[in-house]
């Protein structure tokens, strides 16, 4: 089986995508039997939600009762492990797949599965299992006969009941006097399952939506709140059909606590908000261990720092355990530290712990900071973590007057411990320091990262990278400022724009320029830099791949070009070993002379 095949039809479930999953099952009908592992096609669907896949080929993937099996898709099935929970034992030690009838039961689906129980195809263990998964993950218990199934559901919480109540008024008054039958009604509001969502009109039916959960809501039109938001925990899926909720000043502590289900196609406009932040602040989500997707968010603000602790401040998530995919962050934000304890800004998530995915920061989107570390999208990207194909248009500055604060700002990420991947920087990256204190520290700025700790691969920074100071040693790189240890990997990577550092000292401060890191540690392959550079006063170290190297890095690092300049002479500009500074080396590296040569190597993309 052509592994491309099956890697696009996995694709295609995963983000809806029917036209994609179209293209390759018409071709060759026969796909419909796919199963991967355990897993056969409809019920990866009703595990991603995938409704648009589902309404047209449902039927289809319902009549299958043999299946093709392939190799397991290892993060579908890391999907599957979490909502299957204490019922994962029914299918560990069992080659049986995981029927769709028996992947709804797992996702509490019950009205839907209740309506198509009748026509999927099933056997004395589907019933067998679907009986466990109730009784084992749910505390239901269910009743089969004549072909049918009903499940008996758990008593409502006080919450639900009263919005039950209000739903049957609202019905009851439509149908007093409008003379609408029932059937019209569950047509016009919905019943909450994945083909027929609860659609919402206004503020109220907002807030019991989130306030109800587990069901699917789809918002009809524009929303703008008139009274303080109360965030609560959702594990539903809100549908936002690109309508916009205007927020104005009404939620300042986030839309949602604890996300475990899907929120997407969403925009969210804010008025400048005025804060006082003395704790971990997100406008979206607390934390996010479910779905965001194409969310959008406008937000201006001026922000002071009261706390006494660490303060992260993201504009989607707090912490992401989840997957946050194709949202867009257009944002105009000053924050204010104290310089009591580390204080962050960014602007999607400050821990990624899962998977940031296609995800930006507009044009005219600025970061501005005093005493606060900052980048656009990520503060920091987990050891589980992974950044792709994402790209940071804000202009992203740093100042401060501290004489202990080690400014660090960055484009994509500010401290990398997992994987980032494909993405680009294209604002403008500065950290600038006015302390004039004698105990030097150090300003650290990178165009996609600013400290490296794990893997780069194939990133781009296409914009200025400015490092400021009067007394601070200057470490400023295109992709890093550092690459920060002996496993710390940068490849396939490349800079444009001009990277700078200057210090109103004239003696004794270090300024350390490379085009790819202004230092490493680790390795550099497969990479090359067109950037221009500058520095000016202090110690200069300027190279067109790093400004320093840990000496026995540069044996490992291979295969990196760099467009000569006037203003230097070495890859590496200069070697660090037992803390003593050598003369640079051009190991590994290849001086070019012209863009032309460049683009006609291998290693060129772009």
């Amino acid at each position: 089986m052509d592994k491309e095949v099956l890697q696009a039809i996995i694709i295609a479930i995963k983000s809806d995508d029917l036209e994609l999953f179209s293209s390759h099952i018409e071709k060759k009908r026969g796909l419909l039997s796919l199963c991967f592992g355990r897993l056969p096609l409809l019920s990866l669907c009703y595990l991603y939600k995938s409704r648009k896949i589902v309404k047209t080929y449902e039927k289809a993937l319902s009549a299958v009762s043999g299946y093709i099996f392939v190799e397991e898709e290892p993060e579908a099935y890391a999907f599957f492990k979490k909502q299957a929970k204490r019922c994962l034992r029914l299918y560990v030690f069992s080659n049986k797949p995981v029927t769709p009838a028996e992947m709804l039961a797992i996702l509490q689906e019950s009205a839907y599965l209740e309506e198509v129980y009748p026509r999927v195809n099933k056997d004395e263990k589907t019933v067998s299992n679907i009986e466990k998964i109730y009784r084992i993950l749910h505390g239901q218990t269910i009743e089969q006969k004549d072909n049918k199934i009903t499940i008996k559901h758990k008593p409502l919480t006080r919450n639900k009941k009263i919005a039950v109540i209000i739903i049957i008024a609202i019905a009851c008054f439509m149908i007093a006097f409008s003379g609408v039958s029932w059937g019209a009604l569950y047509t016009a509001f919905g019943s909450g399952i994945i083909t027929r969502p609860i659609k919402i009109y206004n503020e109220s039916q907002l807030i019991r939506a989130i306030e109800q959960g587990e069901q699917y809501f789809t918002l009809s039109n524009d929303i703008s709140l008139t009274s303080k938001w109360t965030p609560q925990d959702f594990d539903g899926r809100l549908n936002g059909n690109g309508n916009t909720v205007y927020v104005y000043d009404k939620m300042i502590d986030g839309f949602v606590t604890n996300l475990t289900g899907i929120i997407e196609n969403v925009n969210f406009v804010f008025a400048e908000l005025i804060l006082d932040i003395s704790e971990n602040t997100s406008f979206i989500a607390d934390t996010n261990n479910g779905t965001l997707s194409n969310i959008r968010v406008s937000i201006s603000g001026n922000f002071t720092d009261t706390g006494d602790n660490d303060i992260f401040v993201a504009i989607l998530a707090v912490e992401n355990n989840g997957d946050i995919t194709g949202c867009v962050i257009d944002a105009d934000i000053t924050f204010v530290g104290n310089g009591v304890a580390d204080t962050y800004l960014c602007g999607i998530t400050a821990w990624n712990n899962a998977r940031v995915t296609a995800c930006a920061t507009t044009d005219n989107s600025v970061f501005t900071t005093d005493t606060v570390d900052v980048a656009g999208l990520v503060a920091e990207n987990g050891h589980l973590g992974t950044v792709a194909d994402c790209e940071n248009h804000a202009e992203v500055y740093q100042h401060s007057d501290s004489d202990s604060w080690l400014p660090n700002a960055g484009g994509v990420a500010l401290n990398n411990i997992g994987i980032v991947t494909d993405c680009e920087n294209y604002g403008k990256i500065t950290a600038s320091s006015g302390s004039t204190s004698a105990d030097a520290l150090n300003l650290y700025v990178g165009g996609v990262v600013c400290i490296n700790n794990n893997s780069i691969v194939k990133s781009k920074n296409n914009a200025a990278v400015t490092g400021i100071s009067q007394e601070f040693h200057i470490y400023a790189g295109g992709v890093a400022a550092v690459n920060n240890n002996d496993t710390s990997t940068i490849d396939n990577s490349c800079s444009y724009g001009e990277i700078s550092a200057s210090t109103g000292a004239t003696a004794d401060v270090f300024l350390f320029v490379g085009g790819i890191a202004g230092v490493t540690y680790g390795t550099i392959s497969n990479s090359y830099s067109a950037s221009t550079y500058s520095a000016e006063n202090g110690k200069i170290y300027v190279g067109g791949i790093a400004g320093v190297a840990f000496y026995y890095t540069v044996f490992f690092s291979k295969n990196n070009y760099y467009i000569n300049k006037p203003n230097f002479s070495f890859g590496y500009a200069s070697i660090l070993k037992d803390n003593f500074l050598f003369d640079g080396s051009n190991s590994g590296v290849t001086k070019l002379n012209t863009m032309e040569e460049l683009i006609a190597l291998e290693v060129y993309w772009g």
